[in-house]
């Protein structure tokens, strides 16, 4: 029986075409998610705690708005992307910045990684088909006391 893909290809088509603006936070299509950053890295916080050498799984990653900052507070985080230019735009990003990424062009079901501490799903669960499927890959890629 085949797998059912998580992957609703129209939303990656859309988001590949704002990929080369992702970081211009004055014209971009992520405008508002730049402006409301800093209040889901303290959402995230005030959730967990302290992010340092916890390994976190940012799915649906972008072009790494949420991923950087927390590679900053000292996160090992994988950054997944099922769209290629937006994995493109996070690497150039933190190479400028120098930082390093676990950037990761592939769908949920393909990613290898397991056992996260946290598994961030921001502005995720309405671009995805077959969302129980979908749910079901992330529960298996958490740790038992995982967040």
């Amino acid at each position: 029986m085949q797998e059912k893909s998580t992957i609703n290809l129209k939303e990656v088509e859309k988001f590949g075409r704002f990929a080369k603006n992702w970081w211009n936070e004055k014209k971009s299509e992520a405008k508002m998610l730049h402006k409301m950053n800093p209040l889901r890295i303290s959402y995230i916080l005030s959730q967990v705690g302290d992010v340092n050498g916890k390994k976190i799984l940012d799915v649906g990653c972008g072009g790494g708005i949420l991923s950087l900052p927390l590679i900053r507070l000292g996160g090992d985080v994988f950054s997944l992307d099922p769209t290629p230019e937006m994995i493109e735009a996070l690497k150039q990003k933190s190479a400028e910045e120098n930082l390093k990424v676990n950037a990761l062009n592939c769908k949920l079901e393909d990613c290898e990684e397991k056992d996260f501490d946290i598994i961030l799903l921001m502005d995720v669960v309405e671009h995805v088909e077959n969302l129980e499927s979908f749910l079901e890959e992330v529960k298996n890629r958490l740790k038992q006391d995982g967040c």
